[in-house]
């Protein structure tokens, strides 16, 4: 149900005050003209300080001091009128539960003293008093209950106008009174029904905490990626060993074999190798045995390079592949963006991985 709100005119606006204040003032002239008999009891002078002093405060706008002052002299002299205006100025201060709770007090003691020894214009003044008391009862609870309606507090609003019926004395309140007992009943209304068809609210998804643990297959492609990042390291480097030692051979018997050098030489070439470039005479047979073991080696380092190069591209295609499935949040995507591709080239092979965005 919708929130409304209904339209007060606020405790402490000049025109609802005016005829409390004058209420006030007569109330104040009652306690002073008062003070003589008070005299007699020895706490007419206590009780009229404290009357002179919230007096003082209520004219200048200092209204909870006043009602604060007013109730100290009650407790001096249980006068009712004392809390008609205590009553008066915590409706002055805005302060609604202060105000209903000095003004029931009033009426309460009012009923309790009787008016058996008023004269005519004191019972005039108690009536008065009466339904001021009232007033500001209906008015402040009427608002209360408007409050807790827009705050959707249904026990609050029904407590505030539980009996209030005795309190409203205007045409206005009446009609505000029936405004928020339709709001009440409305509320009422809506509650119940909630309870016979209660709406099922599906509780709210919790996205289910990140598994950090480390799978086999994780493992698993950590150790093929450091192995197949190791033997193409290790296969790299005899790599470059090789080919700086085939260009020493070239440097050092390149020009003595005296051949096409259009070809790769081959270990039977090396009975060619001469003294010099220049000089027809066979070599040694010791250099020659060392220029067929150089290239024996370089032979076979060709072929050892491409079985390296393959193996370790081969394992760290592998262990990335795992590690990549692995990640299990990102299945889906990585499944519909991964490309792995062979690479096979002239002294070597591997594999690529791509991924698409």
């Amino acid at each position: 149900m919708s929130a409304r709100t209904t339209s007060y005119t606020p405790p402490c606006a000049p025109a609802c005050l005016r005829a409390l204040c004058a209420a006030l003032a007569a109330s104040l002239l009652l306690v002073s003209t008062a003070s003589p008999v008070l005299a007699q009891e020895g706490d007419a002078e206590l009780m009229q300080e404290y009357v002179d002093r919230a007096s003082k405060a209520f004219q200048q706008g200092e209204y909870a001091d006043a009602g604060a002052l007013f109730m100290r002299a009650y407790e001096v002299k249980s006068e009712p009128v004392l809390l008609k205006n205590a009553m008066v100025a915590y409706y002055s201060d805005g302060d609604c539960a202060s105000a209903v709770d000095k003004g029931q007090m009033y009426l309460d003691a009012q009923k309790k003293q009787g008016t058996l020894d008023a004269t005519d214009a004191e019972k005039r003044q108690i009536d008065l008093d009466k339904k001021d008391a009232k007033k500001v009862i209906s008015k402040c609870r009427l608002r209360t209950a408007d409050i807790a309606l827009n705050q959707n507090d249904l026990a609050a609003a029904q407590r505030a106008i539980d009996g209030i019926e005795a309190y409203v004395v205007e045409e206005d309140e009446v009609k505000l009174l029936v405004e928020i007992k339709g709001r009440v009943k409305e509320m009422e209304d809506s509650i119940a029904a909630q309870k016979r068809d209660p709406v099922v609210t599906p509780p709210p998804e919790t996205s289910k905490p990140q598994d950090r643990s480390v799978s086999n297959q994780a493992i698993a492609g950590w150790i093929l990626v450091g192995s197949g990042a190791a033997v193409l390291g290790g296969t790299g480097y005899r790599n470059f060993k090789v080919n700086n030692e085939k260009k020493n051979f070239e440097a050092d018997y390149g020009d003595r074999i005296a051949l096409d050098r259009t070809r790769e030489y081959e270990p039977e070439d090396c009975k060619n190798l001469k003294v010099n470039g220049n000089d027809s005479r066979p070599d040694s047979i010791e250099n020659q045995q060392e220029c067929r073991d150089v290239l024996n080696r370089t032979q076979n380092a060709n072929l050892v390079h491409t079985i390296g190069y393959s193996v370790g591209g081969a394992l760290l295609l592998t262990g990335v592949t795992l590690l990549v499935f692995d990640n299990r949040a990102k299945e889906s995507a990585v499944l519909d963006s991964l490309v792995v591709s062979p690479d096979v080239g002239a002294g070597s092979a591997g594999g690529s991985v791509f991924f698409r965005f």
